[in-house]
């Protein structure tokens, strides 16, 4: 009896069951649609860590001027729930840890506001700050570049992609591995440095003067203010092969003199190949919470916009 009157009553409701029925799908294929699935799925932890490198800063120095303001500022962020500091050789590093059901986004945007606060009170050599998410899930998609290219050309293929997928709303992080960073090489002459009596450790010295990156900042006037620029990064092998060392009489001596430069590539520390050839491997890391099919086809998209503008020497296999 009680059966029958519940069918009863939804044939002479039968619109508002079939409206009820209607909702529940929807809403049914919207949390499908929007829920992240993977096999591996990633679990969020709530660590944020801030790193503040200072090339050549020793870490008693690191201490002082680094780690002190930062734990100032950082202190106070709300939902903080213990705050490590390390400071090491050129660089300091602060891990906030949060309650387990922090929101991170929040999280992240009080960090950022902090560390722009503080950073007037950093010394003026300091390199830009980061900040780093903590998250177990690995990679989500790895893309290897290979074929005929020479290995210079590879890897400008490899950063510019690099590049082009950062900039992908889901993509955490992305790391390209298995090349060799660029360098340039200064090969000497011992019978030429020992003629000009130059030593490798003078030669060393300057170079390392000449290569810094010098921030100069603004000259201001009465009328008005001027962005000053230091040229002082090397970028090409003609920079160091005109750098004098010393002079001998009216005579300057330059590295040209005593040595050769050429450009090279520094030992590699992970070898990626490919069916047989050298590669470059792409791997891509996508934000805590977002949908990793939804990530994976965005790269696929970008990779696809971005191959178009390779030559026939590269390819790629995801």
């Amino acid at each position: 009896a009680m059966s029958r009157t519940l069918i009863e009553g939804g044939i002479k409701r039968r619109k508002v069951i079939l409206a009820v029925t209607v909702l529940l799908t929807l809403f049914g294929l919207i949390t499908y649609l929007t829920m992240p699935r993977e096999s591996n799925p990633e679990i969020s932890v709530p660590y944020v860590s801030v790193v503040v490198p200072f090339p050549g800063v020793s870490p008693e120095d690191s201490e002082r001027l680094l780690v002190r303001p930062l734990e100032r500022a950082l202190r106070d962020i709300p939902g903080i729930k213990e705050m490590n500091a390390t400071a090491v050789q050129g660089a300091a590093i602060v891990t906030l840890e949060f309650e387990v059901n922090f929101n991170k986004q929040r999280a992240l945007e009080d960090v950022r506001a902090r560390l722009d606060q503080v950073r007037g009170q950093f010394p003026p050599d300091v390199e830009e700050p980061q900040i780093r998410e903590a998250s177990i899930g690995g990679p989500v998609i790895e893309i290897s570049l290979y074929g005929t290219a020479p290995e210079r050309e590879l890897f400008a293929r490899a950063r510019a992609l690099q590049d082009r997928l950062e900039a992908l709303p889901n993509v955490l992080s992305v790391e390209v591995s298995g090349g060799r960073e660029e360098v340039l090489e200064v090969t000497v002459d011992p019978v030429r440095m020992t003629a000009n009596n130059i030593t490798t450790a003078e030669l060393g010295a300057v170079i390392a003067r000449n290569n810094q990156l010098v921030p100069a900042g603004n000259l201001r006037t009465r009328q008005s203010t001027f962005a000053v620029i230091v040229p002082g990064v090397v970028q090409r092998p003609e920079d160091i092969l005109d750098l004098p060392i010393r002079t001998n009489g009216d005579r300057v001596i330059t590295v040209r003199d005593v040595g050769e430069v050429r450009r090279t590539f520094k030992e590699p520390r992970f070898i990626s190949r490919f069916n047989g050839q050298p590669a470059f491997t792409v791997e891509v890391t996508k934000r805590t919470g977002s949908n990793a099919l939804e990530t994976v086809r965005s790269v696929r998209e970008a990779l696809a916009a971005e191959q178009a503008t390779w030559p026939a020497t590269i390819r790629s296999a995801v």
